[in-house]
C-alpha cells in the first residue's frame, strides 16, 4: 500500500477495508461502490436506484421492490411469492412488467 499505485479514492477505501476486513470485499458496499468506478464499460442499474415496486431481475429470478431495510431491501419473487432481503446496492436488470 505504501507504494501508492492505485487512483487515491481506491487506495483509501483499501486502507479502510483493510484495517478491518470483512469476509468478502463484496461485504464492503463502500469499497465495492469504488471498484464499480472503475470497471468500465455500461453503467450497471442498482436496486437503490429504482422505484418501490417495479420489477428487475436478480440471480435469473424476477422480483418485486419492496420495502427499505437499512441497507437491504424487502422484495417478493413473483413466482413463488417467497420475500428476500436483497442488498441495496445489487446490480439488477430491469425487467417491463
Amino acid at each position: 500500500m505504501e507504494m501508492e499505485i492505485f487512483p487515491g479514492d481506491l487506495q483509501h477505501s483499501l486502507e479502510i477495508h483493510l484495517k478491518d476486513p470483512m469476509a468478502s470485499s463484496y461485504s464492503d458496499s463502500k469499497l465495492t461502490q469504488v471498484f464499480r468506478k472503475y470497471d468500465g464499460g455500461e453503467q450497471p442499474v442498482f436496486l437503490n436506484q429504482i422505484n418501490m415496486g417495479m420489477t428487475f431481475s436478480f440471480h435469473g429470478k424476477i422480483f418485486r421492490k419492496g420495502k427499505i431495510r437499512r441497507t437491504r431491501v424487502l422484495c417478493t419473487e413473483l413466482k413463488t411469492g417467497i420475500e428476500y432481503l436483497v442488498p441495496g446496492d445489487a446490480e439488477i436488470k430491469l425487467v417491463s412488467s
